[in-house]
């Protein structure tokens, strides 16, 4: 998908290089920054919250327009939350992603920013030496304001003996909004694109080892489910029977099911991509300005609702891979597939029981996953605030369930992959995807032979010389 403004985040982050529109923006900020410092002098008839009004239940506290600075360091200090126990900080990439989804969402205006302050960002996410320390783990109900603290310090050097000195409405503009979600969320389709290399070769292999036909692999798929198109042409086109000559006795469901896990795969993926696109160009600040129409207002531009719900899909759709991984294999091993003896025994090899506990063993893998990942995404809300509810969208932790199981997810493939290789290569050659041209000693043995294939594999797109994504 990488649609337009996806596309150029993730191209500015690693190539540190603002588009245009992001830096011809000043001007329209400078524009609604003049409007907004005329309300600020009638502050008397004029409530902006956190611009001349406390945040929180305390809204209706004015603020001196004299504290200036202090007030802005007043946020920030009550925002500014260590984490209570460690889990590490983001890496270099994606504390990139956080302040470019920032520094876009920030150029399309309605924040009330000052253009000095939007200025000082620009510099700040561009240069290639700027590495932010931002704690993983701070998941918080109103967007991203724990996390958002960590980055702004790292911005305006707030902990050093010479901070930056904000103005009066500043801080409130740079914690608020749903940016840190937003950016991670880009991480995830990130990441996850080179996971459908993964699905779609173990779906093939798996496919191809039961002797499936083109015609298993045939559908006919809407417009917007191009990347999923693609893996199917590569099915089919990797597919060992010419034709369909029975369907009795019935395949087992998950090798049956092969194309539909792949087609969801990618939907999830693209669907994924779509929020986060929708994301990137929105004002996300409360308050927000309407220059246009002079009107300031109350804004839940925070929340990341359909980010959350299409985070919640992924995870569901990555423990359905999981699932699917381990029940073809057992069935692929159990004896029931013409030429694949039960557990892949080799007669010629030294040990007789060859994958027994491969299937135990990733079945205790999945298990684990759906203990620890297989719960919904939003949980209670609450009232902080003296009654101004809260929605827990969860978007942090969310993003990190998505990284770990993809890297579980990836482990298993890897592993299934494996086996497939090895087992088809001594037991039907003629079916062998042959993604692994190099073969180790017979006397390594059965297992050791898999991990030999297994670390091939890491480099699995060099081998298939194919790329799924959209």
């Amino acid at each position: 998908m990488d649609t337009p403004y996806l596309k150029r985040l993730l191209e500015a982050s690693e190539q540190h290089v603002l588009p245009p529109a992001v830096q011809e923006a000043t001007a329209k900020i400078a524009t609604e920054r003049a409007w907004v410092e005329e309300l600020l002098q009638q502050g008397h008839v004029n409530s902006i919250y956190g611009f001349n009004t406390e945040l929180g239940h305390r809204d209706f506290v004015t603020v001196d327009s004299k504290a200036g600075p202090d007030f802005q360091k007043a946020i920030f200090a009550s925002h500014h939350v260590r984490p209570s126990y460690g889990r590490g900080a983001y890496p270099r990439a994606v504390a990139s992603l956080i302040g470019y989804v920032k520094v876009f969402q920030l150029s399309r205006g309605g924040s009330g920013i000052s253009p000095e302050a939007y200025k000082r960002i620009m510099e700040k996410v561009s240069d290639p030496e700027f590495c932010p320390r931002i704690p993983a783990g701070q998941s918080y109900s109103s967007g991203d304001v724990l996390p958002a603290t960590h980055w702004v310090s790292a911005v305006f050097d707030l902990d050093s003996s010479a901070p930056y000195a904000l103005r009066p409405g500043d801080m409130i503009a740079l914690i608020n909004g749903n940016f840190v979600h937003t950016a991670l969320g880009a991480d995830n389709y990130r990441e996850l694109k080179g996971l459908i290399e993964y699905v779609v070769v173990s779906g093939a292999y798996a496919g191809r080892l039961c002797e499936l036909a083109r015609i298993n692999y045939l559908r006919d798929l809407p417009r917007g489910k191009e990347a999923a198109q693609k893996a199917l042409d590569y099915l089919a086109r990797t597919a060992d029977g010419q034709k369909s000559l029975s369907t009795s006795p019935q395949r087992a469901v998950s090798i049956r099911a092969i194309p539909d896990v792949i087609i969801e795969f990618c939907s999830a993926h693209h669907a994924l991509g779509q929020e986060v696109e929708a994301l990137i160009p929105a004002q996300s600040a409360n308050p927000l300005f309407d220059l246009a129409r002079k009107e300031v207002f109350s804004s839940p531009g925070f929340l990341a609702i359909g980010l959350a719900l299409a985070q919640n899909k992924m995870i569901e759709t990555l423990l359905l891979v999981l699932r699917v991984s381990v029940a073809r294999l057992s069935f692929i091993l159990s004896g029931r597939v013409a030429g694949i003896p039960e557990d892949g025994w080799d007669p010629t090899a030294d040990a007789g029981l060859g994958f027994i506990q491969v299937p135990k063993e990733l079945t205790a893998v999945v298990e684990s996953a759906y203990q620890t990942y297989g719960r919904r995404g939003f949980a209670a809300g609450g009232a902080t605030s003296y009654g101004i509810e809260d929605l827990w969208t969860q978007g942090e932790a969310l993003s990190r369930d998505i990284h770990k199981l993809s890297l579980i997810v990836r482990d298993v493939l890897r592993r299934e992959i494996a086996v497939y290789e090895v087992m088809s290569r001594r037991c039907a050659p003629s079916r062998s995807m042959a993604l692994c041209p190099k073969r180790p000693p017979k006397d390594l043995g059965m297992v050791a032979e898999l991990h030999f294939v297994e670390d091939v594999l890491l480099g699995l797109k060099t081998l298939t010389d194919e790329g799924f994504g959209d």
